[in-house]
């Protein structure tokens, strides 16, 4: 364990709905962080399972567990309430079905304070099944000077602090008023991070995996859809015009690659009526590009 100053409260925001095979051990692994001076709001977002439950049982346990019942308004308006509801000087968002490493709030904390950054991101370990334990321990820190290089790197890939909110710590005093769009229901990641990264001035990413991402087969991204919604192409293509006359002409290509797929998917696999006039303008613009 590193010798680390606790003087910082650290917010863990969690959006729960319908997550009772996976919740225990996400809270688990967070209160079995090294780092101690946290507060974790859990925003049960209407569940019909026994969530809510679960969360109240660990609320009775430890005093740093917070729990907020609501109707179901979805993730979107979850994790805004979180944000609404947080204490601390920095926070960070975790999902209910994924886990953290012991020393991934202390590790975050370190850098930030180290390399005086607005963001810090850490490696993700994609899985399908329960582990814990950091494989690659060989770390690298990657620095990022400006929103332009930050906003690069999260679109483009390669070793990339990613679109995704629940790798990163973040500084209450600059970001805590940015809100999550509740309008839309997929992607909605992908543009928080941008107006995130918009004002960010220093961000880093460690490499190591920190972070557990569970796979789910039964969760919403990987339903298919019964009508031609291309929400998620739009999600791209906002961003595109949002970062047009930026000279980010790498970002723009990925950005309407990203468009195509997403569009692709839909056609391949949702119902829709010939001349449907959505279908037409996404094929027009795929065309296009």
């Amino acid at each position: 364990m590193m010798n680390v100053d606790e003087k910082d409260k650290i917010s863990v925001i969690i959006p729960v709905y319908n997550v009772q095979a996976y919740i225990e051990r996400c809270l688990n692994s967070i209160l079995a962080q090294t780092y101690t001076n946290f507060e974790v709001i859990c925003i049960d977002d209407g569940s019909t399972d026994e969530s809510g439950k679960i969360c109240d049982t660990f609320e009775k346990k430890d005093k740093r567990v917070h729990v907020c019942h609501i109707e179901n308004h979805g993730v979107s308006y979850a994790r805004n309430l979180g944000l609404s509801m947080m204490q601390g000087e920095w926070f960070c968002y975790v999902d209910p079905d994924d886990w953290i490493e012991p020393n991934y709030i202390e590790r975050m904390y370190c850098i930030a304070n180290e390399k005086q950054c607005d963001v810090v991101a850490c490696g993700i370990d994609k899985t399908y099944e329960y582990v814990t334990g950091i494989k690659e321990k060989n770390e690298h820190i990657l620095m990022f000077s400006s929103s332009e290089e930050c906003i690069r790197n999260y679109i483009c890939g390669g070793t990339t602090m990613h679109g995704l909110v629940w790798n990163k710590l973040y500084n209450a005093e600059k970001f805590k008023d940015i809100r999550f769009d509740e309008n839309l229901k997929v992607n909605e990641d992908c543009m928080y991070i941008y107006e995130i990264m918009s004002m960010c001035g220093r961000a880093c990413l460690t490499t190591m995996k920190l972070y557990h991402w569970y796979i789910r087969q039964d969760s919403a991204c990987h339903k298919r859809a019964d009508r031609a919604d291309f929400s998620a192409a739009e999600v791209f293509l906002k961003l595109y015009e949002k970062i047009q006359g930026k000279g980010m002409e790498d970002a723009q290509k990925v950005l309407r690659r990203n468009y195509i797929v997403s569009v692709v998917q839909v056609l391949l696999y949702a119902k829709y009526e010939p001349g449907n006039v959505d279908v037409t303008l996404a094929k027009k613009r795929c065309k296009e590009w």
